[in-house]
């Protein structure tokens, strides 16, 4: 019994008392009584059941469709990179290559330019060679034209002048014998 009398002292009030703060708690929470705070609740769960599938649902979907295109974008922009880097990689490896190719052609070009020149000189060289070996032989065609020209000219002077000289007429032979005689000293 001393248990139950120490309860009592803690909690003073009894059961009944309780009842009596709560209900009067429940006035003062609800003024107007319980039925209209149920109807305020159904009232605002209904307006936020019509907020969630004219509103919220709407919004949810767009917003969904949104970030999706969003992201389709975002993906074809990686897409559209990843592609023109490969691209560029490809013009890069192109350019290289030309470059390559026009240094080639430009070596092939110029060894070429020089083993034309080579062979327009060697071409040169030997028409100048040829040209000289044949001034050579009509310069010495011509000098032995003129030398025989002018042997028969003195041949044709000495029996002139022999023909004076002696007074008569010295035969083909002792005139030729006289000639070359004559020109082998003017040589010497």
């Amino acid at each position: 019994m001393s248990a139950l009398i120490n309860f009592r002292m803690v909690m003073p009030f009894t059961l009944s008392g309780v009842s009596g703060i709560f209900e009067g708690l429940i006035d003062k929470i609800f003024p107007s009584g319980i039925w209209p705070l149920i109807t305020q609740l159904l009232a605002t769960g209904i307006m936020i059941f019509i907020v969630y599938k004219l509103l919220y649902n709407p919004m949810k979907k767009f917003l969904a469709k949104r970030a999706s295109y969003i992201q389709t974008n975002i993906e074809g922009a990686a897409l559209s990179n990843r592609q023109a880097a490969i691209a560029l990689k490809d013009a890069q490896e192109s350019v290289i290559m030309s470059k390559v190719e026009a240094q080639a052609i430009i070596k092939a070009a110029s060894e070429d330019s020089a083993r034309s020149r080579e062979a327009l000189i060697l071409e040169a060289e030997r028409e100048i060679t040829e040209s000289k070996v044949r001034a050579q032989e009509e310069i010495a065609s011509s000098k032995d034209k003129a030398l025989d020209e002018i042997h028969q000219e003195i041949v044709s002077v000495a029996l002139a002048a022999s023909k004076q000289v002696l007074g008569r007429e010295i035969n083909e032979k002792d005139n030729a014998r006289l000639v070359d005689d004559f020109i082998r000293e003017a040589r010497n």
